[in-house]
Formats: structure tokens, sequence, C-alpha cells
């Protein structure tokens, strides 16, 4: 399979609990595929909240829906704000996820996310 089809880049963050804003690229790196948030990336502060891999589209999941019972975790969210990145698990699976959320697990909030592929 090759990576490079699943490259991708935006900053068309739709909001649902939280809003955020700023770029977003997904890059392949050493037979992986990275998500990068660019140096603009901002949201709210907020508890453990987590990036995750998702099957449905943005407008799909609800305000209150548990990504982690459904979705693929990709890691703590580093910071609020700035440059940061992550490695997505799983690229030869990746052409199933449809969007890529953040989501506070501990007050069950959906913050925001980006539709992919």
């Amino acid at each position: 399979m090759n990576l490079n089809a699943f490259e991708q880049s935006g900053k068309d963050w739709e909001p649902k609990a939280h809003s955020a804003e700023g770029a977003w690229q997904i890059n392949v790196q050493d037979n992986g595929l990275i998500l990068g948030l660019g140096a603009d990336f901002r949201t709210d502060p907020g508890p453990d909240v987590k990036l995750y891999l998702i099957t449905r589209r943005v407008q799909e999941v609800g305000l209150r829906d548990q990504l982690s019972e459904s979705g693929t975790f990709v890691g703590l969210l580093q910071a609020f704000e700035g440059a940061q990145q992550y490695a997505l698990p799983d690229p030869h699976r990746f052409g199933a996820y449809r969007a890529i959320m953040l989501h506070c697990e501990r007050y069950s909030a959906v913050w925001c996310g980006v539709n992919i592929n």
C-alpha cells in the first residue's frame, strides 16, 4: 500500500463542545503516518483531552459520544497551542478512518475534529 495517498492537510476544524484553529497535516515518515499540528494550532484547555481516529465524519459525532469505545486512540494532546506531532497507529488501516477528533474523556465531551480522506 502506498501511504503517500493518505497525505493531506487543512485548517478546517469543526467545533463540537469546543473549537480549535490552526493548520494540521498528515505526512509519511519512516513507513508510518504522522499527524502534525501547526505552530498556529490552538484550542481551549481542559483535562484529559485526547486525539482519536474515528470511522465516522465529524458531523455524525454527538457532543457526548464515547470515542474511547468507538475510536482508535492516538495520544494525549501534548499542548493546547503550538506545533506538535503524533504517530498515527496502524497506517495500513488508515483508509477506514474519516475524522480526527479531540475528546475529553473525563467529562465525555467531544471537543472538535477534522474530516480526513
